[in-house]
């Protein structure tokens, strides 16, 4: 029975020494886990302050764009003006110099402001739709940007959430190694 005892107390002992080590080698590995985390948290955030320097620089490149297209629609329509104002004024000069007044001339001088004005009006729409559009564009960029962080996001609290579900806890580590002790112990009785 004495010999039975000190089998016992020897795997107790044994059981004891793996214990530790286990704990130990548990221990060691979250911390690698963790560090890997770190790395991956940095080069998350590294990531994702780079796609908001890529959003923002799509941003100041639409809105150059925006600048250059006002600036051009501005241009058609100061041209389309002097256009129209030569055009009446030419016609003036051809309809005086005919002789001709009166209703028919009104209604040609009426017909080239008409024309004139549908012009810049048309000029005038089309630059509003363009500004629409660079709107629609801006917030695609904007969400997409939005998006991908996100994305980022949600992979680094899964990789938390990883380390963390895999920390080494009392039953995690001691209650397997002592079971398995025990087990190595009566396994040595029989």
């Amino acid at each position: 029975m004495l010999g039975l005892g000190l089998a016992l107390l020897g795997g107790l002992a044994v059981g004891a020494g793996l214990t530790y080590a286990g704990q130990k080698a548990a221990k060691e590995e979250h911390k690698e886990r963790q560090q890997a985390l770190r790395l991956y948290e940095k080069e998350t955030k590294r990531i994702q302050e780079d796609i908001r320097k890529q959003t923002q620089l799509n941003l100041q490149q639409l809105d150059l764009q925006r600048k250059q297209q006002v600036a051009a629609f501005q241009q058609s329509v100061a041209e389309r003006k002097i256009q129209g104002m030569r055009a009446l004024s030419g016609s003036q000069v051809a309809l005086a110099a005919r002789g001709l007044q009166g209703g028919t001339a009104g209604r040609l001088l009426e017909t080239i402001q008409y024309d004139t004005s549908k012009d810049i009006g048309v000029i005038q729409e089309n630059l509003r739709n363009y500004l629409a559009q660079q709107e629609l564009r801006k917030e695609q960029y904007r969400a997409a940007g939005e998006a991908q962080i996100a994305q980022y996001e949600a992979q680094l609290e899964m990789q938390r959430q990883n380390v963390e579900a895999q920390a080494p806890t009392f039953w995690g580590t001691t209650v397997p190694i002592v079971a398995q002790s025990f087990a190595t112990s009566f396994g040595l009785f029989l």
